[in-house]
């Protein structure tokens, strides 16, 4: 089983809170340095920003899976669920 799936049964069971996070690649530099990472970049903010409106959304029981990349043009990760679920809009780009 997956961690994911260890998260959704302990909300199932137990209603404990929890927004599992996929985050693109975040480095030191906050830049995309490569085709791939120009695909999954995620900025220092965009990271900031998509981890507190998760914190954020476990105030009430909820058990969610969201995408966390900045807004890159080789995007291929659709970010409409973050959008819906935290309000997620990232404001960078690769």
């Amino acid at each position: 089983m997956s961690t994911e799936g260890f998260c959704r049964t302990y909300y199932d069971k137990h209603g404990l809170s929890i927004v599992c996070l996929r985050i693109g690649g975040v480095n030191k530099a906050d830049r995309a340095d490569s085709i791939v990472g120009k695909a999954v970049y995620c900025s220092h903010r965009d990271v900031q920003n998509i981890i507190n409106l998760a914190l954020d959304a476990t105030a009430e029981p909820r058990f969610d899976i969201c995408y966390g990349v900045s807004d890159n043009q080789q995007r291929w990760v659709d970010l409409e669920n973050s959008r819906e679920q935290l309000g997620y809009v990232p404001q960078d780009g690769a």
